[in-house]
């Protein structure tokens, strides 16, 4: 990362959410100056990248309950 807040130096990833699914981080990126691209949605403004960063924060809870759940031992049904 201390690459990317070089003068000019931009970062370029393959997708928005490979880089982190928490928006505080994306968000703090831009604030710190650090230029950066996203493959996937190269004309992504601060605002796009903004609402993405929420979106793929959203996700992350979502994966992280599934997953949860999954592993969780399946309940008995009560018989009668």
């Amino acid at each position: 990362m201390a690459l990317c807040r070089l003068p000019g130096a931009t970062l370029i990833i393959a997708k928005l959410d490979r880089l982190s699914r928490d928006a505080a981080f994306l968000l703090n990126l831009q604030k710190a100056g650090v230029r950066f691209v996203a493959a996937d949605i190269p004309e992504a403004n601060q605002l796009v990248v903004g609402i993405m960063a929420v979106v793929a924060q959203a996700e992350r809870k979502m994966i992280s309950a599934r997953t949860k759940a999954a592993w969780r031992p399946p309940r008995r049904a009560a018989s009668t």
